[in-house]
């Protein structure tokens, strides 16, 4: 499944991170969008609420998924 993840967000113009492979981003004119994939959840962080719902429709267009809406806590493993 991660490696359709990955070919559909490079195909979408989206940039892996370099030190993480769950990370990508988007960033044009100003403004972009941060996605971080765990297990079977994301997270989507942007800098406006547009690119926030592009990234949004391009992942309901291409996964099956729903929205949880805004987080509330972000919980932190430790090894």
């Amino acid at each position: 499944m991660h490696e359709k993840f990955t070919s559909v967000m490079l195909a979408n113009g989206y940039v892996a991170n370099g030190g993480d492979i769950c990370i990508f981003n988007k960033f044009r004119g100003g403004s972009g969008v941060l996605i971080c994939l765990y297990v079977d959840d994301i997270l989507i962080f942007g800098t406006n609420i547009d690119r926030i719902n592009e990234a949004k429709n391009l992942l309901t267009s291409n996964f099956s998924m729903n929205d949880l809406g805004e987080v509330d806590v972000i919980l932190e493993s430790r090894s």
